[in-house]
């Protein structure tokens, strides 16, 4: 029995996955789950357009962006409210349909230290859906240049999306949007 112990929990989880059994591993911490799917839940919360897609573009509805105050940039904002603790690490799954640009910056307000911690995304395709997951743990950057831990347990508040300085003709769409740990908090 001694040697076939790591053999084992591997063996029971397939089994409980084939016979449909719900095992008690310790699964995902999911903070937040946009799908802007009118069906599917209610508008949430944050500055964006909420669109329809077409057949060609998957279907279903996407968060668009709309002009900052400023008018300089786009953005997406998801609202997390109430803020909610995130583990460690935090990370972040999307789908992103950009034109007229080929970069991204992505961040989360970190309520504990009161700054946003970002990541930029460079060099991606314009004009399909593309996936991405960010791993704000380890790569992301506070705003004012610190590059430290995101510990799990601090609260987040808020989900952006920006390009800055879009020209007119620029346009981003994200969907399924998912911010979560693979650990709990």
């Amino acid at each position: 029995m001694r040697r076939l112990g790591p053999l084992l929990l591997p063996a029971v989880c397939f089994a409980a996955a084939v016979l449909g059994c719900r095992t008690h591993l310790p699964d995902r911490h999911v903070v937040r789950h946009w799908r802007f799917d009118p069906a599917s839940q209610a508008e949430s919360p944050g500055s964006y357009a909420r669109v329809p897609l077409s057949a060609e573009h998957g279907g279903g509805h996407a968060a668009e962006a709309v002009r900052t105050k400023d008018g300089r940039s786009l953005m997406v904002q998801l609202m997390v409210q109430p803020p909610e603790a995130v583990g460690s690490p935090a990370r972040l799954a999307f789908e992103h349909r950009l034109e007229g640009t080929n970069s991204l910056t992505v961040q989360i307000f970190d309520v504990t230290v009161q700054n946003n911690r970002h990541i930029e995304l460079r060099d991606l395709v314009p004009g399909r859906w593309q996936r991405a997951e960010l791993d704000f743990t380890r790569d992301s950057r506070r705003n004012d240049g610190t590059a430290d831990v995101f510990p799990a347990g601090n609260p987040v508040d808020d989900v952006f999306f920006f390009i800055h300085d879009a020209p007119a003709g620029t346009r981003l769409q994200v969907r399924d949007v998912m911010l979560w740990s693979p650990a709990p908090r």
